[in-house]
């Protein structure tokens, strides 16, 4: 047993010295199972998949310039300032940004929108050179391997296999995110790049502020527990109190007249595409138009609706659904045997057949469980839009109401109307004398049922007084 652990001893001291690297952020020596090329390796490798899994560039190359110029900025004041790093605006809706070994930092459009000027976009840029500088890839990839690394080292010197899996067992945990220790880290080094670059550092924690009231009005549009974070709050969970504190904490805050740059921010963002993908249709306030089906149909005010690209998902306060999507099928198919297929068992005696702008529906009440089910079925040639409202009971005949007004209101489009396909973007508004509050709302392209906090979020707003000259971010629509 002595000449066992000698061995290991051995071997593991072997293996620690020839894996020692240097931590340029913290200029300390670290156990590390990947080189910095193999880190720009796999950066490299990966960043095309990534760019495609996220619904691909955003194409906007004045902002696309003008975030290469403040993460470039940035990287200047960090440890490693000759290292070539990419940055990339993606052109997805969720919020989020993200770092891949190497230097390939990412953000979406939908993080950008809530920013509020340039020392905000600044921080999440230098939170995510932090991760870089400071390898937390390499360190989660070290924990993993080296993990089922010392596992096969027992495995060959006690040659006992349930050793080694009993090690291995949670290794697959590190690679979930970074750790809290590595949250702080960056926050940390975040706060270091801002005040060596001259931003305000604060505003670090005023964006997480506005990213902490985002995620939960996401969850109440949406009917989804409290608990459960957002997509940047998941991978990213810093608090704006944390951040407050590592500010505070910081003995290299004491910057001069600190940039904030909200003009030239907002500048650069008019324009900004807001929220779904006009391939998916859009809503465009209570409306729901889609260019590619030619349909247009009107929204009830009580249910909030989320679109997908499967399907839109209507939601409201006692949690009724609405649910509409869109199958091919074949342009000879029957609506009646059609839905009597997918109905099955469930298919009620009684039903209305009708058209509705000149196409073939079918129109059925039926009970599933202790729900009550409307489902409508209309065909247009060689695709039919399917719209269901599954309510409770007690709630059936209000939510029927609503319901009834998306499919009486449901058109085709004109040629005129589908030349050119609308989109919802970020502009940027100047406060006029004559303006008030409701006014400004008025003119926002969205669903009325959450403008109001939308909009306050959306410019950092604590109260509805607006300033004569002042810039703030409104929801529109444009061709």
């Amino acid at each position: 047993m002595i000449n066992f652990f000698k061995k290991f001893s051995f071997v593991c001291l072997l293996f620690f010295v020839q894996a020692c690297q240097m931590n340029p952020a913290t200029g300390e020596k670290e156990l590390s199972l990947m080189s910095e090329k193999e880190e720009d390796f796999i950066g490299k490798k990966e960043h095309e998949k990534l760019i495609t899994q996220f619904g691909g560039v955003y194409e906007k190359k004045d902002l696309q310039n003008y975030v290469n110029s403040i993460g470039n900025f940035l990287v200047s004041t960090s440890e490693l300032p000759n290292k070539k790093f990419t940055f990339t605006v993606l052109d997805s809706s969720i919020v989020n940004a993200f770092a891949l070994p190497g230097g390939y930092i990412y953000l979406t459009r939908g993080l950008i929108a809530l920013c509020n000027n340039e020392a905000q976009l600044a921080g999440v840029i230098a939170h995510e050179i932090g991760h870089v500088t400071a390898r937390h890839a390499a360190q989660r990839y070290t924990k993993t391997i080296g993990t089922n690394l010392v596992g096969s080292i027992l495995n060959v010197l006690v040659k006992n296999p349930a050793i080694g899996n009993l090690v291995g067992q949670g290794a697959g945990l590190y690679l979930l995110s970074y750790s809290r220790s590595q949250e702080i880290q960056a926050d940390k080094l975040a706060v270091r790049y801002m005040s060596r670059a001259g931003f305000q550092e604060r505003e670090m924690a005023s964006f997480l502020k506005s990213m902490e009231k985002y995620s939960i009005l996401s969850k109440k549009m949406k009917n989804q527990d409290l608990n459960n974070n957002s997509d940047l709050l998941s991978t990213h969970p810093s608090s704006s109190k944390r951040i407050s504190k590592v500010i505070s904490e910081s003995e290299l805050v004491h910057t001069s007249r600190p940039v904030i740059g909200k003009e030239i921010f907002l500048k650069k963002i008019d324009g900004l595409r807001f929220g779904e993908s006009p391939k998916q249709g859009i809503i465009f306030g209570d409306y729901f138009l889609h260019n590619f089906l030619k349909i247009k149909f009107k929204l009830p005010e009580d249910f909030f609706f989320s679109n997908t690209p499967e399907y839109l998902l209507g939601r409201n306060e006692k949690n009724s659904q609405i649910v509409i999507d869109v199958k091919k099928i074949d342009a000879d198919t029957d609506i009646l045997k059609y839905t009597k297929k997918i109905l099955g068992k469930n298919f009620p005696n009684n039903f209305n057949r009708t058209f509705i702008d000149g196409m073939d529906s079918i129109d059925t009440v039926f009970k599933n469980k202790k729900k009550i089910n409307r489902l409508v079925v209309i065909k247009d040639n060689n695709r039919v839009f399917r719209m269901i409202l599954i309510s409770k009971e007690n709630d059936f005949l209000n939510d029927d109401k609503s319901f009834q007004k998306i499919f009486s209101s449901i058109r085709k489009l004109k040629k005129n109307e589908i030349q050119k396909p609308r989109k919802k973007i970020l502009k940027i508004y100047t406060v006029k004398p004559n303006d008030t509050f409701e006014k400004i709302l008025s003119k926002q392209k969205i669903q009325k049922r959450f403008s109001k906090r939308i909009f306050m979020i959306l410019n950092g707003k604590q109260t509805e007084k607006l300033e004569v000259g002042e810039k703030i971010k409104i929801i529109s629509s444009v061709y």
